[in-house]
């Protein structure tokens, strides 16, 4: 019977191929769509979990209560792991303390050849990080990492240097703003998985982490730059009592009027979670994740919508075979058990082929290379969402197919007097209302999406960031006396020569990049607990002249000047608004005190606010330091922007090659670096070309099937009404008034779906916007476009049905009256 059956449904497969292949790639690219939705959910929320006792596992951080103002501090001082020794309920704990932020390269020097490496992920850790995160070593051990000087390599970075993981006893030198240390290897670990929060590339012993004066950095509680984690098999509320009972009672935190307050953030909520400035929770990465994850069963619900709609569509087609099977002793239930394998046997080819599309499109859409970085328990969790997509699709999908169509009476089939129920008209339109409700939301989330990414791309920075050529500087030893600067000065009068530049600027940041240096300044008079914090930005004075800065009063820095020694400072408004000063004109000449790096400080100038990051940032208190620390060098190129493209694509090659050049002569050990500051700015706004690039491409193919569910249930109308428009036509109807007849009742179909559609997307929309400071206001011209764009493809859709119909001679029509 069962084989019966198989052979019957393929054999209507292949008689009807243009349905069959419509069925089947509306099927495939629905499943393909919300599999590969589900994987990249799937694969983002697996973040950390590749961690042996992931769920045991947190990062610490601080919370400040001031006079009712709450501020988190995400980097506690490095003693705190001291601290952490003397609780009982916690296992094990490590530090990790970043230093990208600093200026460095990695060279290994094996007297015949010299490579120099500029390495991201390069950290100071505790030695227990290896058993805390369970780490797998190559080579080596982390057992030698609580000596000084050793290091620890990941396998990427062991086979740059040395081509081979066999590193350990080998020396690399780490040259960096305090002067160039060598480290021992003394193990090399595996490769992390790219979904993992952590950098470790290089892993410096923490025994290494001194000052400038060889002073010991591990147990200071002021070095606010360490990034804590604890182990403790304890439920979260005994871990947070038990820092509380050992930690922030100890004097550090009980002084003044402050509230100091230990909190954890579990490993696993580390990817999508982000604890904001005041402390509060911010989980709009995993909001926007289910709300990708919407769509994907949107889109999938809108393809077996869209067969259920072309089955019935067929049903007059397939009211004759059911018809005789009845009247030749067919059961009901088999003829419901055929249409269900039928159903089954386009399911399953259908989620075959969508498997292709997903290992096709999974690296193009989402950036993923590797498919198996997914953990064992999030593998079983995609194939357990493949086999309830095919099992659930071919039940439910099938499901009204056959209940219809083995619903019809022979007796009725074979006089020709075959009539649908206004139920099942009711609930076609019902599943077509809900199909353009989804792809009319979607299509009004692209396009308000697109407008807040062009907005915060083409608003005004308060910079020049167009033609600024960005050089990653040399690591220097900032120390070394005036030598430093004479070569910066020496290389900025050479380059200050060429005609292809106009200004030249060294600092230890640029616009793009968060800046990782901050302090803390206070009034003259005020007490430490009114302590504000600024971010830092080391520079020379040629700065805002280079990236056209604009004052709000006073000056930029001059020669002369000096923060280090004399105290001058340069603040931006966002600073002058922190610190208290009634206006930019009034903060000129007054003092600020900082007390650990800096004299008495003057100020001498206010800088308008400028975006230093993207919009999708807060601009922040900012103070601009006088210093020859620098990361960055930025040329401000003389382009002739009248020059037609091709030259002036040569005019800047023939620039750089020059600038080149002179980097050669005072830098040739280093290699020389460069990228446009445009496109390092604009490499910010990535991740929303990516979602705006997705959510585009699944409303267009949302839209898709919904066309070709609309195509089927105008075609099902179209057939159940021919004789009508046959006779409408002899009575002297013309083309037009059928047309109107035919498709108006649709058109209201999609404008239900509009008034639907649109308060949802308002809501929605509205709350994905809050998460940016800098945003569009949303009008209702953000929705007249989407709503016009839906009617315009269901009115195509339509009237390729109608306008068929109505072209067709009345005579064929009535002929079987």
């Amino acid at each position: 019977m069962i084989s019966n059956f198989i052979k019957i449904a393929l054999r209507n497969l292949l008689n009807k191929k243009v349905f069959s292949i419509i069925n089947i790639a509306g099927l495939a690219l629905g499943m393909a769509a919300c599999l590969s939705i589900f994987y990249y959910v799937n694969y983002e929320f697996s973040y950390n979990k590749n961690f042996a006792e992931n769920e045991k596992i947190y990062r610490t951080y601080f919370s400040r209560d001031q006079a009712g103002t709450t501020r988190a501090y995400m980097n506690p001082g490095s003693a705190l792991k001291l601290a952490y020794d003397d609780v009982p309920e916690i296992e094990s704990s490590f530090r990790l303390i970043n230093i990208d932020y600093q200026n460095y390269s990695l060279i290994y020097d094996n007297g015949s050849n010299r490579t120099a490496l500029e390495q991201a992920g390069v950290r100071y850790v505790d030695p227990d990080i290896g058993k805390v995160l369970q780490l797998n070593t190559v080579a080596g051990s982390f057992e030698k990492l609580k000596e000084p000087m050793k290091v620890v390599l990941s396998e990427s970075v062991a086979n740059k240097f040395f081509k081979t993981t066999e590193a350990v006893g080998k020396t690399i030198t780490l040259s960096g703003n305090i002067g160039n240390r060598d480290f021992e290897v003394v193990g090399v670990i595996e490769d992390l998985p790219a979904n993992t929060d952590f950098n470790l590339s290089v892993l410096l012993s923490i025994a290494s982490y001194v000052d400038k004066d060889g002073k010991s950095l591990t147990n200071d509680w002021n070095d606010w730059n360490s990034e804590t984690y604890i182990k403790s098999s304890k439920p979260n509320n005994e871990i947070l009592s038990a820092l509380e009972r050992d930690v922030t009672s100890r004097p550090e935190f009980t002084e003044g009027d402050s509230k100091w307050t230990l909190k954890t953030l579990p490993l696993t909520d580390l990817h999508l979670t982000t604890v904001e400035q005041d402390d509060s929770i911010n989980k709009s990465a995993e909001s926007l994740l289910l709300g990708l994850g919407a769509i994907g069963i949107f889109i999938l619900v809108i393809a077996w919508i869209n067969f259920i709609n072309l089955s019935t569509a067929r049903a007059i087609e397939r009211a004759r075979e059911v018809g005789v099977r009845k009247a030749l002793g067919s059961q009901v239930n088999q003829i419901r058990a055929q249409f269900l394998i039928e159903s089954l046997i386009i399911n399953f080819l259908a989620a075959l082929m969508s498997l292709t599309i997903v290992q096709l499109v999974l690296p193009l859409i989402f950036d993923i290379n590797n498919l198996m970085d997914l953990g064992i328990e999030q593998r079983l969790m995609f194939w357990a969402s493949f086999g309830g997509i095919l099992i659930v699709g071919s039940f439910l999908s099938g499901l009204y197919p056959a209940f219809v169509l083995s619903g019809f009476k022979p007796s009725a089939i074979l006089k020709g007097k075959l009539t649908s129920s206004k139920g099942g008209e009711l609930l076609r339109k019902g599943l077509v209302v809900f199909q353009f409700s989804a792809s009319t939301l979607m299509i009004i989330g692209t396009y308000v999406v697109y407008q807040q990414l062009t907005y915060m791309q083409n608003k005004d920075l308060g910079i020049k960031i167009d033609n600024v050529l960005l050089l990653d500087a040399p690591p220097l030893d900032i120390h070394s006396g005036g030598d430093t600067y004479k070569t910066v000065n020496s290389f900025k009068e050479e380059i200050a020569g060429l005609n292809a530049v106009k200004f030249m600027s060294a600092s230890s940041d640029v616009p793009g990049n968060e800046t990782g240096w901050n302090t803390s300044l206070k009034k003259p008079g005020q007490a430490d607990d009114e302590r504000k914090k600024i971010s830092l930005l080391a520079c020379d004075k040629d700065f805002a002249a280079t990236y056209g800065l604009e004052m709000a009063a006073g000056r930029f820095y001059q020669k002369g000047d000096g923060t280090f020694d004399k105290g001058t400072f340069v603040i931006n408004e966002e600073a002058l608004e922190l610190l208290g000063f009634a206006s930019a004109e009034e903060a000129i000449g007054k003092q600020l005190i900082e007390g650990r790096m800096f004299p008495e400080l003057t100020i001498v100038g206010v800088v308008k606010n400028f975006h230093h990051q993207s919009l999708k940032s807060k601009i922040v208190p900012m103070a601009f330091v006088l210093s020859s620390w620098s990361s960055y060098y930025s040329l401000s190129l003389n382009v002739d922007q009248n020059l037609p493209s091709d030259q002036r694509a040569a005019r800047l090659k023939s620039d750089i090659e020059e600038i080149n050049k002179v980097w050669s002569k005072f830098f040739p050990e280093y290699p020389f670096d460069y990228e446009f500051l445009d496109q390092q700015f604009d490499a910010q706004y990535q991740s929303d070309k990516e979602f705006s690039f997705i959510i585009s491409l699944f409303a267009l193919l949302s839209i898709i099937i919904a066309s070709l569910g609309l195509l089927g249930l105008a075609s099902y109308a179209v057939l159940q009404r021919t004789k009508e428009i046959g006779i409408r036509k002899v009575l002297g109807a013309s083309v037009g008034r059928i047309f109107k007849l035919l498709s108006l009742e649709y058109l209201w179909l999609i404008v239900i779906s509009s008034i639907i559609a649109i308060p949802v997307a308002y809501f929605a929309l509205g709350k994905w916007l809050s998460a940016y400071p800098y945003k569009i206001d949303i009008t209702l011209f953000m929705f007249v476009i989407p709503v016009f764009l839906i009617l315009i493809v269901a009115f195509v859709t339509i009237a390729s049905q109608v306008i068929n119909a109505t072209r067709k001679n009345p005579v064929e029509s009535l002929r079987h009256e």
